[in-house]
């Protein structure tokens, strides 16, 4: 389940990156939305296996970083928003507020000394674990980055796209702050959790999903381009030998600058 979610921030990321890679952002967003639901169908039916304050933090954090996954893709790529994808992410929204105030309440009544043993960061006049306090920064930036993503939905303009810009910046940063957060608290969470290793339906499930993705991702560069051949091959020669062949070009100018100096 980690690996599927790291995998799933790390490759929407770089998607940003892609802005006519359509076919694979709108599956990156049915994969994230996804993943919430399945999270929300589980964790009621199996109320016994998320008892502990780690696993709440865990799957808390998965489910923002989820969220904030998909918002971003819709915000960035105008291509996700439509009758259908609105409200399959508006949707889960419930589920953030619940896994928040569900975290928040174990976090505040820990049971059977769930904290002993763990080092502790002092926070006001309270001191928790270093995982909790993780988890918090995360979102903490998960909540700063809210606002700034829904920014980008501000119509293009002369003023409005200096807007838009620097809040795709921002919106980016706090964003991937907040993903990176979330591992180091997850991995940090779980490091002392007994069944950590152990394989069941879930992780089974996981592993199938994340299998799926990289076939989107595999079938996307060798399919076929607009402008004939396969895709990667038309990125290959559109994009990085005209970019190479500049940066060659500069390079043997300034060499030969700096000889004639």
């Amino acid at each position: 389940m980690r690996t599927s979610v790291y995998f799933q921030g790390i490759f929407s990321a770089i998607l940003l990156c892609f802005p006519h890679a359509t076919d694979i952002i709108k599956a990156s967003f049915r994969n994230a939305v996804l993943t919430l639901y399945a999270i929300g169908i589980a964790l009621p039916v199996t109320p016994d296996r998320h008892s502990s304050v780690e696993v709440r933090v865990v799957l808390q954090g998965f489910i923002t970083i989820l969220f904030l996954t998909a918002l971003t893709l819709m915000s960035c790529r105008p291509v996700l928003r439509t009758w259908r994808h609105i409200p399959a992410l508006v949707g889960t929204a419930p589920l953030i507020y619940w896994s928040c105030h569900f975290t928040i309440g174990g976090i505040g009544n820990p049971q059977c000394g769930e904290f002993e043993g763990w080092q502790k960061w002092p926070v006001g006049s309270n001191a928790y674990p270093v995982y909790v306090v993780l988890w918090g920064i995360s979102v903490g930036f998960g909540t700063l980055a809210l606002p700034v993503i829904f920014l980008l939905w501000v119509p293009h303009g002369p003023f409005k796209r200096r807007v838009r810009g620097v809040a795709l910046s921002v919106a980016v940063i706090t964003w991937l702050i907040s993903w990176i957060m979330v591992i180091i608290a997850s991995e940090v969470s779980i490091s002392g959790y007994r069944y950590r290793y152990r394989l069941g339906f879930g992780q089974i499930m996981a592993l199938v999903m994340l299998f799926s993705q990289i076939w989107d991702i595999i079938y996307y560069i060798f399919s076929k381009s607009e402008h004939g051949g396969s895709k990667v091959m038309y990125w290959w020669s559109a994009t990085v030998k005209p970019r190479w062949s500049r940066f060659m070009r500069r390079f043997r100018h300034r060499t030969t600058m700096s000889l004639e100096c």
